[in-house]
């Protein structure tokens, strides 16, 4: 029981972006049961699973990448 205690101990802190991968894998998998350039959608929604996980491991807001990107949008 200990290893499974100690598996758990060294991924925690990247369990958001292991969620997050997880959740891109999920959803990834939805939209290719209709298919359509499967790896490459499989690569952007793990891509993005990353990217949202590691944001969120860092506690950053979404809310504020948001409107950073809204505003980037519009100069």
């Amino acid at each position: 029981m200990s290893i499974i205690k100690e598996i758990f101990d060294r991924l925690s802190p990247y369990k958001g972006r292991i969620i997050g991968v997880l959740f891109g894998l999920i959803l990834a998998i939805l939209v290719l049961s209709i298919g359509f350039l499967r790896a490459l959608v499989v690569g952007l929604f793990m891509a993005l699973g990353f990217y949202l996980g590691k944001k969120a491991d860092n506690q950053e807001s979404l809310v504020d990448l948001w409107e950073r990107l809204r505003r980037n949008r519009n100069g």
